[in-house]
């Protein structure tokens, strides 16, 4: 069984997916299984799933799923967070990573995340520095600022509450945390307004019980884009 399971939920970015999957794959650390969940509805425009199937096929660490999502469920479901809620419990590894779409890995985020919790098994989570800027046309990247993990935050800090405090990609965590939460895993999914914030309520129901260990290391960069905001029809 892989030490760890990554996620992302990809949805109608076609190249800039192909970044986020490929630091994945880039990773120092190779004892791990990524899924990527693939519900684009971009045919014949980007063509993601053109882009992506090719690749999942190349490489037995992938675990590629790709998932038909009519207009009405679109209406009515947050498909990040109703992913997250139907895969997390099959993740097989240890430890669970999340990367946005848009997102990309630093080549030794995996690494450091779980070399600090195989170290002590009373560390539960972990949070690390987030480059955040904007990506243009071109592949331009525009550094504006940093979510900077100098500090323990959650469970018996100063700072219990993370939400819009720390970035949903920022945290890895045991996969164990889920036997200790009830459904839905990740967050409700079928209320629009609470959905969209689906990762910071994720983090605030994760630091209620845990504290998050700082790695004060720029591990993750948030890359904002043209398609990063995505809003129901």
């Amino acid at each position: 069984m892989p030490l760890a399971s990554v996620f992302t939920t990809s949805y109608n970015k076609g190249e800039i997916t192909l970044d986020a999957i490929t630091s994945v794959l880039d990773q120092s650390f190779g004892d791990f299984e990524y899924w990527i969940l693939e519900n684009s509805d971009d045919a014949g425009t980007l063509g993601t799933r053109e882009i992506l199937a090719p690749l999942a096929a190349s490489d037995p660490r992938i675990r590629y799923e790709e998932i038909d999502l009519t207009p009405e469920q679109r209406c009515t479901v947050y498909p990040p967070a109703m992913l997250l809620n139907q895969y997390y419990p099959k993740a097989n590894g240890d430890y669970i990573f999340v990367l946005a779409d848009d997102d990309v890995f630093d080549s030794h985020c995996v690494e450091d995340c779980v070399t600090l919790m195989e170290s002590d098994p009373d560390i539960w989570c972990v949070w690390f520095t987030c480059l955040i800027g904007a990506l243009y046309p071109g592949g331009v990247y525009r550094y504006e600022r940093q979510i900077q993990a100098v500090t323990d935050v959650g469970l018996g800090t100063f700072m219990p509450e993370v939400v819009d405090r720390v970035d949903g990609g920022q945290v890895a965590h045991r996969r164990a945390c889920l036997d200790h939460l009830d459904p839905p895993w990740y967050t409700e999914e079928h209320t629009p307004a609470v959905a969209r914030h689906s990762d910071g309520l994720w983090l605030n129901r994760l630091a209620a019980q845990w504290r998050f260990h700082a790695i004060d290391k720029p591990l993750m960069t948030h890359r904002r884009t043209m398609l990063s905001l995505w809003d129901k029809p």
